[in-house]
């Protein structure tokens, strides 16, 4: 009987855990979307644009730290330089590998 009622607490908690992510992964596209028409618009982030920013990297880190990634402090060592010709790349190197 307590361990089903500490299974039902972990299930809610999983459950709200989700629903809180999915919530900031919302208001994360909303933010993109609303920073890319006004730059767009603009050509310039202003006060307020920078406001949203912060709040979008900041939901953006929670987000990743809940779904189990880290912040990279080790940037790659060599990034590429076009990233649809990396994609080419790769999936032509894993289909020569089979």
């Amino acid at each position: 009987m307590e361990e089903e009622l500490r299974a039902k607490r972990q299930i809610k908690y999983a459950e709200k855990e989700h629903r809180e992510n999915m919530e900031r992964a919302n208001e994360i596209a909303d933010l993109g979307k609303g920073l890319a028409g006004a730059f767009r618009q603009k050509k310039l982030l202003d006060r307020e644009d920078l406001k949203r920013l912060e709040r979008l990297e900041k939901l953006t880190r929670k987000v990743r730290s809940e779904a189990g990634g880290e912040d990279c402090d080790n940037p790659l060592d060599k990034p590429p330089v076009d990233l649809w010709r990396s994609l080419w790349e790769k999936r032509l190197r894993k289909h020569l590998a089979r």
